[in-house]
């Protein structure tokens, strides 16, 4: 039973288990109210009860009480004046009670990323170029305009250029057109690697992007007094909106930041992939991604402990260049992406 109607109650021994079997609402001997997880044992939130409470009560008033068995109230949810309210243990770990009309009147704040979640229909290996981030072909190259200067051309069959195929593939997945499938990119036609060029360009998304590789590059994983929260502390604060695209049934660009760095420059070791799946036990997230790195592969993760912000704890994954980054990261943000019709880089 994952719900307690109006009217009924849980005495002591007795318990609510969500339908998914991930948390439970068991009112204990000791007189506590407490919501557990299951995969670990760890205490979401407790009502603070101890004896001589015995039960706890969905009144019919809207009322969720803690009661002793002489009939004094320890806990109460403060929701009375809402008669056929019920309490609902959510698949989400969230502990809820619902109005008649199905408003919320309160709740554990206890949500969880249990899943698993994946974006409907999407693989890496089905969907996404099977090409990997490089060489691109010769005349692939970057135009930089100056005002007064004559325009020059840096030439890019060597850039890394993860942010436009991360872009890209949500382009292609969002307008339902087919998987790219050549398999080396140095064959590719020069108009489709100048056209991820481009989304390349249309990831940094301004200024504001800019400011944030560079300020993640030079900030300490740790918080720290003069700059405030660190990076892995951002990262936690970042994950609730990449949750909610994904559950949302979009792909998810995400900037890695992988280096630490005074240097302007360093930024372009950093890397950007797609976060296309989620799935969460006891506080350890696992987080699909779609790796231009490693083409073709549907098991690259990347996994983080989120129970708190401090201390930094690892995060790790088995995509990115593992010879470089040793399997870690430092951190990641969501990109703001904004699309594009991909029909151009169908070239017969």
């Amino acid at each position: 039973m994952d719900r307690l109607r109006s009217g009924r109650q849980l005495g002591r021994g007795t318990e609510l288990v969500a339908g998914n079997g991930r948390t439970r609402l068991a009112m204990q001997a000791d007189g506590n109210l407490v919501l557990y997880r299951v995969d670990d044992g760890h205490a979401l939130w407790a009502s603070g009860t101890s004896q001589p409470a015995s039960r706890a009560v969905m009144q019919a008033d809207g009322n969720l009480v803690v009661y002793a068995p002489d009939g004094r109230a320890h806990w109460a949810s403060d929701t009375a004046g809402n008669p056929g309210a019920q309490l609902v243990l959510q698949d989400d770990g969230n502990l809820v009670i619902y109005g008649g009309n199905g408003q919320p009147l309160w709740a554990s704040r206890t949500v969880q990323w249990f899943g698993p979640v994946a974006v409907p229909g999407f693989l890496p290996s089905t969907r996404a170029p099977r090409f990997g981030n490089g060489p691109w072909p010769a005349g692939t190259e970057l135009s930089i305009s100056v005002a007064g200067l004559p325009e020059i051309s840096i030439d890019a069959t060597r850039m890394g250029l993860c942010g436009g195929m991360s872009f890209l593939t949500r382009d292609i997945v969002e307008s339902g057109t087919p998987q790219l499938r050549a398999t080396r990119s140095e064959q590719i036609p020069v108009p489709l690697a100048q056209h991820i060029l481009g989304r390349l360009l249309d990831s940094f998304s301004g200024s504001a992007t800019v400011k944030r590789w560079l300020s993640l590059t030079q900030t300490p994983d740790e918080d720290t007094r003069v700059r405030g929260r660190g990076v892995f502390h951002r990262t936690i604060d970042e994950l609730p909106g990449i949750i909610a695209e994904v559950a949302a049934g979009r792909l998810c660009p995400i900037g890695l930041v992988l280096t630490q760095s005074l240097a302007p420059w360093a930024v372009f070791e950093n890397h950007v992939v797609l976060v296309w799946g989620y799935e969460q036990h006891g506080d350890t997230l696992t987080l699909r991604t779609y790796d231009c790195n490693r083409p073709r592969r549907d098991d690259i993760t990347i996994q983080l402990t989120i129970g708190s912000t401090t201390p930094v704890r690892p995060i790790t994954t088995n995509g990115t260049d593992m010879r470089a980054n040793d399997g870690h990261v430092r951190g990641f943000f969501r990109l703001r992406y904004r699309h594009k019709d991909p029909a151009a880089v169908y070239i017969e």
